[in-house]
């Protein structure tokens, strides 16, 4: 099974929320856009950066977040999102 990319709490997708699966993401090698280091407790995922997200396209098309517990390759080298 793939990794969920998940939807956003606001509308200008700032904010990863992660009561809504928008997708998956199944191919390996895959690719991240940017990264997120939240803070609120519902942007908690574990881990080595436990409120760190993605933001990535999920094979289906559809853009949205992607736990970095997901993501077996360090994720440092990744720009910030803003």
């Amino acid at each position: 099974m793939g990794a969920p990319v998940y939807g956003y709490k606001d509308l200008a997708r700032y904010y990863p929320g992660s009561s809504r699966i928008g997708g998956y993401m199944y191919s390996n090698p895959s690719w991240f856009d940017c990264r997120y280091d939240g803070g609120q407790p519902d942007e908690y995922v574990g881990g080595p950066h436990p409120h760190r997200w993605e933001w990535t396209e999920a094979d289906n098309g559809e853009w949205g977040w992607m736990k970095d517990t997901a993501i077996s390759s360090e994720t440092n080298p990744l720009p910030a999102c803003w």
